[in-house]
């Protein structure tokens, strides 16, 4: 099984909120598959909070019911994909990816095994291209940079750092030409940003690229640097560039 698992939330169905699980690393597993089932086993939880997500004294139950999944799944695991799973209005649901028939009334069989209190409902369909997978359940770009700001703040706190002290946080941004990364320095030096650096690199296929590093005194506890990634997320963008990262100093005490 990937190491590379992420949590993020998400929102389907006029703003509801979605809690995702996803394998980062499910993606390069089934491109080398050569078709597509998709079978999930969902049930509903039994004591969902206001949003539909579970409630904290549910958590016990949760977590019984995916060692039972560790139970079932090891003998089949290289005729299957686990990609991950959705808590969304009141339901808990896991995907399973298989590449044939046969494979997946093997799945659907352990599956059917489970023990455990809640009801099941197995449903299986054939997804062309793993769509569910690209669609669904892979985060975006926005989500995805959520996703490396909450591991570069769990470093910080597996460090000592306890995310209460202002300090100095460094931003790399890349932009194919000049006059984009001009345009980006400009805005950003009039949000209080200081420029420290503005180099040229060259990619992993060989094109040119210009990288603007720029720093800035605030927070780092998940929701201000989130508040302050998002803002450069979406500036770069606007001026034609890509936002790549932050990264700071820890702070103990």
């Amino acid at each position: 099984m990937s190491n590379d698992w992420a949590i993020y939330l998400s929102y389907f169905e006029a703003d509801k909120p979605a809690l995702i699980l996803v394998d980062l690393d499910a993606h390069q597993r089934l491109t080398a598959f050569s078709s597509y089932f998709l079978t999930f086993v969902r049930f509903k939880l039994d004591h969902p909070n206001e949003f539909g997500l579970q409630e904290q004294k549910e958590e016990p139950f949760l977590e019984q019911f995916e060692k039972s999944l560790d139970v079932v799944c090891p003998p089949i695991a290289n005729l299957i994909c686990y990609c991950g799973r959705i808590t969304f209005n009141g339901y808990r649901s896991f995907f399973f990816y298989t590449e044939s028939p046969e494979a997946t009334v093997q799945l659907r069989h352990a599956l059917s095994h489970i023990k455990t209190e809640y009801d099941l409902e197995i449903s299986t369909s054939e997804d062309p291209h793993f769509a569910f997978y690209q669609d669904v359940l892979q985060p975006d770009e926005e989500e995805m940079q959520a996703i490396q700001n909450n591991k570069v703040v769990q470093i910080l706190i597996e460090n000592g750092d306890s995310l209460t002290a202002p300090r100095n946080i460094d931003h790399w941004i890349y932009f194919a030409d000049e006059d984009s990364r001009e345009a980006f320095a400009s805005r950003v030096t009039s949000l209080g940003f200081t420029i420290q650096d503005a180099t040229e690199n060259t990619d992993k296929s060989g094109a040119e690229t210009l990288c603007l590093i720029i720093s800035k005194v605030g927070m780092a506890d998940l929701h201000s640097i989130n508040e302050a990634v998002l803002e450069l997320f979406y500036l770069a963008q606007e001026c034609n560039g890509k936002y790549d990262g932050w990264e700071t100093e820890v702070v103990k005490g």
